[in-house]
């Protein structure tokens, strides 16, 4: 989000930025600031004029936290272009830090780590050791990390169809 003062005085004018927490921001002394926080920040401006008058302003800016996770409930790895792998969906920054997938019987078929939400390659195409599982339930259970750095845990059935 671009943040622009609209200043009243004699130019040139000197800008101080201060951002608390601190956020990734484009710059401290520019007349624009480019703020992308993470969290809500407390943004402070003081301008200073060439007459040496300085003025202060401060706004809040919200950040509402969103950690919602699309996984989807079935697949269907025909090969048809559509939903031909099980992976989870999430905002930009999401990473899936593990996700395991189990069969009825409760032994593991699927596990990958450290991989982007949405990451199509990385998704499960219903095999294990090479051959294709068979129609039916499955069971999955994973951990997502969000750009903060907060995780959640999620778990849930999964419907392979063939």
């Amino acid at each position: 989000m671009w943040l622009t003062p609209q200043v009243v005085g004699t130019p040139p004018f000197q800008y101080s930025w201060l951002l608390d927490p601190p956020a990734e921001g484009s710059c401290t002394d520019c007349a624009e600031l480019l703020l992308r926080p993470l969290d809500t920040t407390l943004v402070r401006l003081t301008v200073t004029d060439a007459s040496g008058c300085t003025a202060t302003a401060r706004t809040v800016v919200p950040v509402e936290k969103d950690y919602r996770v699309f996984v989807p409930n079935a697949f269907s790895p025909n090969d048809d272009g559509f939903n031909d792998r099980f992976l989870p969906f999430g905002k930009q920054g999401t990473e899936v830090v593990r996700l395991q997938v189990f069969d009825r019987w409760g032994e593991l078929v699927y596990d990958v780590r450290e991989v982007p939400a949405g990451d199509y390659p990385s998704g499960w195409d219903g095999t294990f050791h090479g051959r294709p599982m068979p129609a039916g339930v499955y069971v999955w259970r994973a951990l997502f990390r969000f750009l903060d750095g907060y995780e959640v845990e999620q778990s849930g059935d999964l419907l392979l169809l063939r």
